[in-house]
């Protein structure tokens, strides 16, 4: 299949944000936003109009009809896990513009595996985050020792881990997100989920369970 140089950068761009373990809402919003400038869409690719019964309108991708909110042609991307849909993505266009073609059908076909098992991966992580909260608030527990740093340190995800290497370092949100060529938000997201896992809320208890594990 051919793509021009627009579709490969933004496909790349796709894959770029689906290989860096978003939380689930962060990863359909940003995957959505890019969706929308691929497929040329008319409303992000994230929302949903008003009414409308996507999720049993197709049962694979298929352009279908989305005619409430002056919306008349949509297009789902289908995740499905053991045959058990776990999420989708609809993009959606007017009536004064062409339905969505057989090739943009098969640009979806390019991201679904990808955005399957980052969306899994995403659900997976925020259940284990979740269950580590639950037994630090039970067991009083923080990581205030060595041995207690290096287990918190080794819940992070290599992204995460990145981002707090940065923060040690010194450098500020924008400065990070310029250096790892991710969003302001994503870095946010990345260091809010960092302090929950190391038990910390600002960046000087960071800084601190940093120096016990050795940075």
């Amino acid at each position: 299949m051919y793509l021009t140089g627009r579709e490969v950068a933004l496909v790349a761009d796709i894959f770029k944000v689906l290989s860096d373990s978003l939380p689930e809402q962060e990863l359909r919003r940003e995957v959505g936003r890019r969706l929308f400038e691929l497929l040329k869409a008319d409303q992000p690719a994230d929302a949903t109009p008003q009414g409308d019964q996507r999720g049993s309108a197709s049962s694979g991708d298929a352009p279908h009809d989305g005619s409430q909110d002056g919306l008349q042609w949509g297009l789902t991307l289908f995740t499905l896990t053991d045959g058990e849909n776990i999420g989708d993505l609809s993009a959606w266009r007017g009536p004064h513009r062409e339905n969505f073609s057989d090739r943009e059908l098969a640009l979806l076909e390019l991201v679904r595996p990808a955005f399957a098992v980052a969306l899994a991966r995403a659900r997976a992580q925020s259940q284990a985050l979740s269950q580590a909260q639950s037994q630090s608030q039970a067991h009083g527990v923080k990581p205030e020792t060595a041995s207690d740093a290096d287990d918190a340190f080794a819940r992070l995800t290599p992204r995460e881990r990145e981002v707090v290497d940065l923060v040690i370092e010194g450098l500020l949100d924008k400065e990070i997100a310029h250096r790892l060529g991710i969003s302001y938000t994503t870095v946010r997201t990345h260091l809010d989920r960092s302090f929950q896992k190391l038990g910390v809320s600002n960046r000087s208890r960071l800084a601190r369970i940093a120096r016990l594990n050795g940075h």
